[in-house]
């Protein structure tokens, strides 16, 4: 493998830059990320019924989602599925469940596309 070396310099230096893209990809619950921001799906928590009900909805890992609306007093959130044009409602229990990662300025652009 190029760049390793025997003194172990070279690994460190890989780790570094696993770090730096780590700090960059910052993962945060669908709950808590702005209106209006575009998302891709990372994980899940929760049991397996938690997941086969967010599948349920149509969320997937690896789906682009934006949020579109929190309803007041701890109401339901309404979330866009970017890619399959669908909107849905979701309790915000259930979204804190689903963690995210934001996107760029540019994918978010190019999810604007669809509103």
């Amino acid at each position: 493998m190029k760049g390793i070396t025997v003194n172990g310099q070279a690994l460190e230096f890989i780790h570094e830059e696993q770090q730096e893209e780590q700090q960059e990809r910052m993962i945060i619950s669908l709950l808590y990320i702005k209106r209006g921001v575009a998302a891709r799906i990372t994980h899940f928590s929760g049991g397996k019924a938690t997941i086969v009900r967010l599948h349920d909805f149509g969320l997937y890992r690896g789906r682009i989602v934006r949020l579109i609306k929190i309803a007041p007093f701890g109401g339901p959130l309404l979330v866009e599925d970017i890619e399959g044009q669908a909107r849905l409602m979701i309790s915000q229990k259930l979204a804190a469940q689903v963690f995210v990662e934001e996107l760029t300025t540019q994918m978010q652009q190019m999810g604007s596309e669809y509103e």
